[in-house]
C-alpha cells in the first residue's frame, strides 16, 4: 500500500515537471499532451484529477494557437467522452470546461470537413451529457455547464454578416455552408434559441439560486456584445428581473445579503453595456432601470431610518438626556476662541484640539490618496455650524497673532529688580553651563528665588541681545524678484514655431472644405488676400509665411565649386512639408489650395531669382510641383478631370512634369484621362505645345494601342511626323515611374 502511494507521488512529481516544461516552451505541449492522455484511463483518482485539469488548462492557454488546439481536441475527444461520465465533482468540472473550450474548434473543423461524421457524433454525445448535468449535476458542475451552454449559443447563432466587419477568428453559424450534410443551419439555430430560453429561465425559478443567476449574468454579457441578433431578447430578460425580490419575500439577513449581491451584479453588467456607447439605442432604457433599481434598494435597505421612534417614558427620557450630555461632552468640539499658544506656525494656528497625541501626529506619513479621501469625506459630512465655529476660532487666533506681532516688546533691562522671575531665568547658554558646573559645596538656592547672576555676565547678555537684533535687521529678507529666463536656443525656437504651425493646420481641419466652385463668397481679382478668416485666408497666411515671411531667413551655404547658395530655412521647409501632406490627404478637395501655394512659390522664385553678390538660389517651385504631381498620380482615376484644371492653372510646366503623365496614357484604365491632359495643354497652352506633340509622336511610333488617337492630333499640328520614320532614341538615364521609361528630360522650363 505504501509502495503504491509512493509511486503515485513520484508520478505526480514527474507530471508537474512536464507541465513546467510546457509553460516554459510551448513546443513541447502537443507531445506531452498526447503522452498524458493514456494516464487518464488509469484507476488512480489523483492521476485522473491532475490529467483532466491539465487538459482544461491546455485548451484555455493563450500559448497555443487555434490550429494546434484543434489538433489536440481531435486527439482528446475519446478521452473526454469517458471523463464526462465521471462521478467526482472536481473532475467533472474540468471535463465540462474542456468541452466548452473545444466545442467552437470542433464546430469549425466540421464546417471545413463535412465527411467527419464520427467526430461530430462524439461531440454531440458530450453535449447531451452536459445538458443532462445542467439539470441533475452538483452545484459547481452546473456553473461550468452554463459556460458550455453560452459557447453553444454563441457558435450556433449567426454573427456579423458583413465580411468587412467580421472577425476572421470568430466562429458562428455564418461560417456553415447552406448545403452542409452534418450541420443543418435551421436545426442548429433552433437549438440555440431553445438553449437561450432555458438559460433565461433561471430568472423565474423558485427558489432563487444566487450562484446560478450570477454565473448566468456573466455569460449573458458576452452574448449581448457578441451577438446582436439576440441582444434585445437577453436585455429585456435582464431588465425584467428584480434582484431585490428575494429580500422582499423573506426579509432575513441572508436574503438581504443575497439581494445586495445580485443587485450589484446586475448594476455592473448594465453599466458595462452602456459605458462604451453612451449614445446607443438602449442607453435611455438602461439608465431609467438603474435609477428605479437604486430607489427600490434605498426603500428596502434604508427603511429603518424612516421609522418614527417610540415615545419613551419620562424616566427614560431623563436617562437618555444624561447619556447624550455625557456623550457630547466627550466629543471634540472646536472652541469658539482659543488663545494663540506656542510659536507662530501653521500647525499652532490651525490646531483646534488640546489632545497631545493628535497634535504630535505627523500627517505627512499618510499617502496623498488617503488624505484626499479623508478630506472629501470630511467636507461631505461636516456640520455647517461646526465649520463656521472652527473658522471663526482660527480667524480670532490669527488676529491675536497679528496684534501681538504689531505691539513692540520692551527691551530687557540689566537690573534684576525690574525683571520678572520668568525673564530672570532666561539666561544665556554660557551662564547655564556655569550654573550646572557650580562647586558642590555651594548652598542650594531656595525654590522660587531667581538665580544670582554677576553684573559682568548680565551686561554680556544685554550686548548679545543687541547683536542678535542687529543681525536680524541686517539679514532682513527683501522683495524677491525672479531672474529673467535664459534665452531660448535655436532648436527651442524652431520647436515652438513648429508647434504654432501645427495649431494653424488644426484650425484648417475645422473649416469648410467645399470646392471653390461651390462656395458662396467668391472674391474677384482685386480682392485683398487673407481678408476673411476662412479656409482661403488661412491657406494664404500659411503659404506666405513659408514663401515670403520666412523667405528672408534663408541659410547661405557654400557649394562644392565654391559658389554661395541660399537654401530655405528649416522652418520654411517644415511648413512646405505640412502643406504637401495637407494637399495629398484629400487632393480632390484641396487642389485649389495647391494652386495657391504653387503660385506663391513661383512668384517668390521669380522675385528672388536675382541675388546680390552673385549668389545662387535653389528654386522651390519645380521641386514642390513635382512632389505634388508624384503624390496624386498613383491615385488618379479616369473620372478625375479636375487634374486638367489643376495643370491649366499652375503658372509653369516643364517637360519633366509632362513626362510624368505618360504613365496615364499607357495605362488602359486611365489612358483617356492622360490623352485629354496632353490634348488640353497642346490646344490652350502654346508654350508647352511642342512638348505634348513630342509625346504624341512617341505614342504614334512606339505604342500601337495609342497610334490612332495620336495620329489624329499629329495630323492637325505636326503632319510631317506621320510620314517620317521614327528617329533612333539614345540611351538615357532611368527616369521611369512604375516601370515605364519617360523621354529625355530637358532642364529648361517653358512658361
Amino acid at each position: 500500500m505504501d509502495s503504491d502511494q509512493s509511486t503515485t507521488t513520484e508520478q505526480l512529481a514527474q507530471l508537474r515537471k512536464a507541465r513546467t516544461l510546457c509553460l516554459q516552451d510551448d513546443v513541447y505541449w502537443p507531445r506531452i499532451f498526447e503522452g498524458i492522455l493514456p494516464i487518464l484511463k488509469s484507476g488512480v483518482p489523483e492521476l485522473r484529477r491532475w490529467g483532466v485539469e491539465f487538459i482544461a488548462e491546455s485548451f484555455s492557454t493563450p500559448s497555443l494557437d487555434d490550429a494546434r488546439k484543434t489538433h489536440l481536441a481531435l486527439k482528446a475527444l475519446d478521452t473526454l467522452v469517458d471523463l464526462i461520465h465521471e462521478n467526482e465533482a472536481e473532475s467533472l468540472k474540468f471535463a465540462v470546461q474542456s468541452s466548452a473550450s473545444i466545442y467552437p474548434l470542433i464546430f469549425r473543423y466540421i464546417c471545413a470537413n463535412p465527411t467527419k461524421s464520427e467526430e461530430w457524433q462524439k461531440m454531440g454525445s458530450i453535449k447531451q451529457r452536459i445538458l443532462w448535468l445542467w439539470d441533475s449535476g452538483p452545484s459547481g458542475v452546473k456553473l461550468c455547464c452554463i459556460k458550455f451552454v453560452q459557447r453553444v449559443i454563441q457558435v450556433q447563432t449567426p454573427g456579423v454578416t458583413d465580411p468587412r466587419l467580421a472577425n476572421k477568428s470568430e466562429i458562428s453559424l455564418a461560417a456553415v455552408p447552406s448545403n452542409h450534410p452534418l450541420l443543418p443551419i435551421s436545426a442548429l439555430e433552433a437549438e440555440a434559441q431553445g438553449l437561450l430560453d432555458r438559460l433565461l429561465g433561471v430568472f423565474h425559478d423558485e427558489p432563487v439560486d444566487p450562484l446560478l443567476i450570477t454565473s448566468t449574468l456573466n455569460c449573458l454579457s458576452v452574448l449581448i456584445k457578441a451577438r446582436s441578433s439576440i441582444s434585445n431578447k437577453i436585455l429585456n430578460a435582464i431588465l425584467g428581473f428584480n434582484p431585490l425580490s428575494v429580500a422582499i419575500k423573506t426579509p432575513t439577513t441572508k436574503s438581504k445579503l443575497m439581494a445586495k449581491c445580485l443587485e450589484k451584479t446586475v448594476r455592473i453588467l448594465l453599466l458595462n453595456l452602456i459605458r462604451p456607447n453612451p449614445t446607443g439605442p438602449h442607453f435611455q432604457k438602461i439608465s431609467q432601470h438603474l435609477h428605479r433599481l437604486s430607489q427600490a434598494k434605498a426603500e428596502i435597505f434604508d427603511d429603518t431610518s424612516r421609522k418614527r421612534p417610540a415615545v419613551a417614558p419620562p424616566v427614560a427620557q431623563a436617562t437618555d438626556a444624561a447619556k447624550r450630555q455625557k456623550f457630547e461632552s466627550n466629543m471634540i468640539q472646536p472652541p469658539a476662541s482659543l488663545p494663540f499658544i506656542g510659536a507662530p506656525t501653521y500647525a499652532n494656528l490651525f490646531t483646534l484640539t488640546r489632545d497631545a497625541a493628535l497634535t504630535n501626529f505627523d500627517a505627512q506619513i499618510l499617502p496623498i490618496d488617503l488624505v484626499v479621501q479623508i478630506t472629501l469625506a470630511t467636507f461631505y459630512s461636516v456640520n455647517q455650524q461646526t465649520l463656521d465655529v472652527a473658522i471663526q476660532a482660527v480667524r480670532d487666533r490669527y488676529n491675536s497673532f497679528l496684534s501681538r506681532a504689531s505691539t513692540p516688546q520692551p527691551p530687557p533691562t540689566g537690573h534684576p529688580s525690574t525683571q520678572s522671575p520668568q525673564s530672570a531665568t532666561q539666561v544665556s547658554p554660557e551662564i547655564a553651563a556655569k550654573a550646572l558646573t557650580s562647586p558642590p559645596g555651594s548652598p542650594p538656592r531656595p525654590v522660587g528665588q531667581p538665580a544670582q547672576i554677576p553684573e559682568e555676565s548680565r551686561g554680556k547678555d544685554v550686548e548679545d541681545i543687541e547683536e542678535d537684533e542687529d543681525m536680524e535687521d541686517e539679514y532682513q529678507v527683501g522683495a524677491y524678484k525672479l531672474p529673467p529666463p535664459p534665452p531660448p536656443t535655436a532648436e527651442q525656437r524652431i520647436e515652438a514655431a513648429c508647434a504654432n504651425v501645427d495649431r494653424m493646420f488644426g484650425v484648417l481641419d475645422g473649416l469648410d472644405k467645399a470646392p471653390l466652385v461651390q462656395r458662396k463668397n467668391k472674391g474677384g481679382l482685386m480682392r485683398v488676400a487673407a481678408s476673411t478668416w476662412d479656409r482661403d485666408g488661412w491657406i494664404t497666411l500659411i503659404v506666405r509665411l513659408a514663401t515670403r515671411g520666412l523667405g528672408a531667413c534663408d541659410v547661405e551655404v557654400k557649394s562644392e565649386d565654391g559658389r554661395i547658395q541660399s537654401i530655405p530655412s528649416p522652418l520654411a521647409q517644415y511648413i512646405r512639408e505640412r502643406l504637401l501632406a495637407y494637399v495629398l490627404a484629400d487632393f480632390r478637395q484641396n487642389l485649389d489650395s495647391a494652386v495657391t501655394w504653387l503660385y506663391e512659390e513661383w512668384y517668390n522664385d521669380s522675385v528672388m531669382r536675382v541675388q546680390p553678390m552673385g549668389e545662387s538660389r535653389i528654386l522651390q517651385y519645380p521641386i514642390w510641383l513635382a512632389k505634388v504631381v508624384d503624390g496624386i498620380l498613383p491615385f488618379l482615376e479616369a473620372k478625375d478631370r479636375l487634374v486638367i484644371r489643376f495643370l491649366s492653372e499652375v503658372p509653369e510646366l516643364s517637360r519633366e512634369i509632362l513626362n510624368k503623365f505618360k504613365i496615364l496614357c499607357l495605362d488602359p484604365d486611365r489612358s483617356t484621362l492622360g490623352i485629354q491632359i496632353l490634348h488640353y495643354n497642346a490646344m490652350l497652352r502654346p508654350p508647352v505645345r511642342e512638348i505634348c506633340l513630342d509625346l504624341f509622336e512617341d505614342f504614334y511610333h512606339n505604342h500601337k494601342e495609342l497610334s490612332s488617337i495620336s495620329g489624329k492630333f499629329l495630323r492637325k499640328w505636326r503632319p510631317l511626323a506621320l510620314e517620317a520614320p521614327p528617329a533612333p532614341q539614345k540611351e538615357e538615364p532611368d527616369s521611369a515611374m512604375n516601370g515605364v521609361h519617360s523621354e529625355a528630360v530637358e532642364t529648361k522650363q517653358v512658361s
